[in-house]
């Protein structure tokens, strides 16, 4: 069977090597003497791109310093033996000093944080920066450029499980270049469940600006979870055919149209709008019932449903079961430009946070081991002499995807005089009776 080991870094299988050997009690080396590690000059925090310089250091044994090895581990269990690196990726990070004195192991570990940018965009030909914009005044929040191709990714984990359907995921602004110019025909705002990329709810809003004279002060929106049609629910009393919680809708299927919603994508003001503050859309979703809903058409105030992802009438057998937990990650991109790049405003998002403070990624890679038809408690026995095939196993990252699994067998993990045993195409060959452990 497939499982998924929660916000784990790594997981460790114990194996007896024959079937009739007991094994003893484990202990730590470093239990049996007195040790300290030299002063570690390290930071507590750094941030994506910062050069981090791994110190030497030595242990100290009962009174007597030994030079000691040192060793980067990385938040996805990868190692490496250096003096420096550059932080790429963000989570925790140890450096473990290991000496070997009189045959035993002693080990000490010193960790830091590597910070994420909150925010962040696909590519330099695009951007993001927290600010005023000139459609809006004084208001605070993120300007963003998206050029052709690229994408925007809040980093931050948004609980759906916490947020109500009063609340609005995220409410921005279309602030073109050219005041009058639309620069964009679709915008997509994606939800990804952070544990499973491939389960994600996509939310389209269309301006379908390429249709010469169409209105230029609405919007129609439509959406789907993966492996489902984008479909969206215009109330239409007089000409609609479904009927739904006691109205009438249209029902629009991988069209342009959806939920009518009004608000300008040419940065001009509509008619029922003061001011441009109150031009903005955005995005709410009941988790708990599957329902999306967005600003609704200035006539049909009460109806913003854009869609039900679960309900039958809509999409037959094909309901959407939801995320893994609930926890998603939320990026935007466009399609079908009408200039070089599309601009918008975000006021707000869901936790209220938007200036460029970096953030500490407490969401650990998830390793999903296929353990076919075994458990943790009733492993296959090893036999001295017999190859051990190690389970496959895959990680993946809320902010990096899909990670490479770097996987170790030691003999005596636990105790004194651990051993590295060689792993060849995903198996090794136990040599001496005793403990395994796969890391």
């Amino acid at each position: 069977m497939r499982k998924i080991y929660k916000k784990l870094s790594l997981f460790a299988l114990g194996v007896l090597c024959c079937a009739t050997c007991v094994s003893g009690g484990l202990f730590s080396a470093h239990t049996e003497a007195e040790t300290t590690l030299s002063t570690v000059d390290i930071e507590e925090e750094y941030t994506i791109g910062e050069t981090v310089t791994v110190p030497d250091a030595t242990i100290t044994v009962d009174g007597t310093a030994y030079e000691a090895t040192k060793t980067l581990v990385y938040p996805n269990g990868n190692t490496a033996a250096v003096d420096s690196a550059v932080m790429r990726m963000s989570g925790e990070y140890q450096i473990v000093y290991k000496a070997m004195v009189d045959g035993k192991l002693y080990e000490e570990t010193v960790t830091f944080l590597v910070l994420t940018d909150r925010y962040s965009v696909s590519s330099e030909n695009s951007s993001v920066k927290y600010g005023t914009n000139s459609y809006l005044g004084d208001m605070q929040g993120l300007n963003l450029t998206l050029a052709q191709g690229d994408t925007f990714t809040y980093n931050r984990v948004i609980n759906l499980n916490e947020v109500t359907q009063a609340e609005e995921l995220i409410r921005f602004y279309y602030t073109p270049a050219v005041k009058g110019e639309g620069e964009v025909n679709q915008t997509y705002i994606v939800l990804t469940d952070i544990y499973n990329p491939d389960n994600f709810v996509r939310v389209q809003y269309n301006s379908r600006i390429h249709d010469i004279g169409y209105a230029w002060d609405r919007l129609f929106i439509s959406a789907g979870a993966n492996g489902q049609d984008l479909k969206g629910m215009e109330y239409s009393p007089k000409n609609g055919s479904l009927e739904y919680e006691g109205n009438i809708y249209k029902l629009h299927v991988n069209n342009f149209f959806g939920m009518a919603s009004q608000s300008s994508w040419t940065g001009e003001l509509t008619h029922i709008h003061e001011t441009f503050a109150e031009n903005y859309n955005y995005l709410q979703f009941d988790y708990a019932a599957r329902k999306l809903y967005a600003h609704p058409y200035n006539f049909y105030k009460s109806r913003n449903m854009i869609v039900d992802l679960d309900e039958p009438l809509l999409y037959g057998d094909n309901l959407w079961q939801g995320f893994t937990t609930g926890e998603v990650i939320m990026s935007i991109h466009c399609e079908n430009y009408a200039s070089t790049e599309a601009n918008f405003f975000i006021s707000d998002i869901i936790d209220g946070e938007l200036a460029e403070t970096p953030f500490k990624d407490e969401v650990a890679p998830d390793i999903v081991l296929d353990m076919q038809d075994y458990s943790e408690t009733d492993l296959p026995k090893a036999y001295i002499n017999k190859p051990y095939r190690v389970f496959d196993a895959t990680a993946y990252d809320n902010l990096e995807g899909v990670k490479q699994v770097e996987v170790n067998v030691y003999y005596n993990y636990h105790g004194s005089g651990r051993s590295l045993v060689q792993i060849t195409d995903g198996v090794f060959t136990p040599k001496r009776t005793g403990e395994y452990t796969i890391v």
